[in-house]
């Protein structure tokens, strides 16, 4: 699993995506897809998370390219996301390394 960018700084108001690229055996199929926050237990659908409500959103450019996107960042986005697709095989649980969301500043201090 590979993620398009690893980092990003971002300022409040704007909005970002990251992209994670994964590959798993042909014999199997994915079953669920979804970003979650580093270190939460148990795992939660970043789609879930009430202080992201309404601001996320998936999209699945191929079969293997999966796609967050976070819009009208706050402060209080910053933190690192993993990805994890679930397949039908027993103990068909996947998850990739961290990505980092830095959000600071003003989107209108530079327009």
């Amino acid at each position: 699993m590979t993620y398009t960018p690893k980092s990003i700084c971002a300022l409040n108001g704007s909005s970002v995506e990251f992209h994670s690229y994964y590959t798993y055996p042909e014999d199997n199929t994915v079953t669920k897809a979804f970003w979650f926050i580093k270190g939460t237990s148990p795992l939660k659908d970043l789609i879930e998370e009430e202080h992201y409500y309404g601001r996320v959103n998936y999209t699945e450019k191929n079969t293997n390219n999966h796609t967050l996107r976070i819009t009208d960042l706050i402060t209080g986005d910053s933190n690192s996301f993993r990805f994890r697709f679930i397949t039908d095989k027993e103990g068909g649980k996947y998850s990739g390394g961290n990505v980092e969301l830095s959000v600071t500043g003003n989107l209108h201090d530079y327009s």
